[in-house]
This record gives structure tokens, C-alpha cells and sequence, in this order.
């Protein structure tokens, strides 16, 4: 299955073959075994242990904001 939150793409990954998704639905490439987006020249646990992009980081002090000042979100967009 394409581990894409809310993808209803399924596949299945052939014996020997390489675990590489591109999605024709979202669009996503993706590694088959762990899950995680493409890694390629990466073993999955490697991939695991890279570091969090920094816009993971700019989320969270944009969340911390939010909370800090009281500004609200709008409901549909999220746009702050």
C-alpha cells in the first residue's frame, strides 16, 4: 500500500524487486519497506535516523507562537 496518509493506492512488492513507489494517485515516491519517502543510497534504518527537515522545525515554532500570542487558526486552510 502507498503509505501516503489517505492514499488508497495498493501495490505489492515483488520478491527481488526494488521497493520503490511512485504513486500514480498522490503523487509521492516511497520506500515500500519502512515507509518512509524515497531513500535512495540509504538503507531504511539510515533513513530513520537522519535528521527532521528543518520545516518540521519551523512548524513547531510557528505552533509555539500560536499558542504564545493566542492567535487562532482558521479551520479550513490552517492558515494562522
Amino acid at each position: 500500500a502507498c503509505p501516503t496518509p489517505n492514499c488508497p493506492m495498493r501495490v505489492a512488492l515483488e520478491d527481488g524487486g526494488l521497493p520503490r513507489l511512485k504513486c500514480t494517485l498522490c503523487g509521492k515516491t516511497s520506500c515500500l519497506r519502512c515507509g518512509l519517502p524515497w531513500h535512495r543510497g540509504q538503507s531504511c534504518e539510515e533513513a530513520r535516523r537522519r535528521p527532521k527537515r528543518k520545516r518540521d522545525e519551523g512548524m513547531a515554532e510557528l505552533m509555539q507562537w500560536i499558542e504564545e500570542t493566542g492567535t487562532k487558526q482558521c479551520p479550513p486552510c490552517r492558515m494562522a
